[in-house]
């Protein structure tokens, strides 16, 4: 936090997901993950803000949900990395 920037990191992990078959589904592919996230944001006036994010920086590949198919990919996977542009005005 710099007067009028403000940059932000933010670690998310998850570790100890089971890796076993269960009938004919494996719950997780990998038992742990580590993603990254960034925010940078610029207040041009006490009401009006610009931002710019990034999610998932280093693309890992991750799921919250069990259940991996028969290719030995996730069912539901979470999120691959994005940007997000943007401004804010507030009134």
């Amino acid at each position: 936090h710099d007067g009028k920037w403000n940059a932000n990191a933010w670690l998310r992990a998850g570790s100890g997901a089971s890796t076993n078959i269960t009938g004919s589904k494996q719950a997780y592919v990998e038992s742990n993950y580590l993603t990254v996230d960034l925010s940078l944001t610029y207040n041009a006036t006490k009401d009006l803000s610009f931002y710019a994010k990034g999610y998932n920086i280093f693309n890992e590949s991750y799921t919250e949900t069990a259940g991996v198919n028969y290719l030995g990919t996730y069912d539901y996977p979470a999120q691959s990395r994005r940007f997000i542009v943007g401004a804010e005005y507030k009134f």
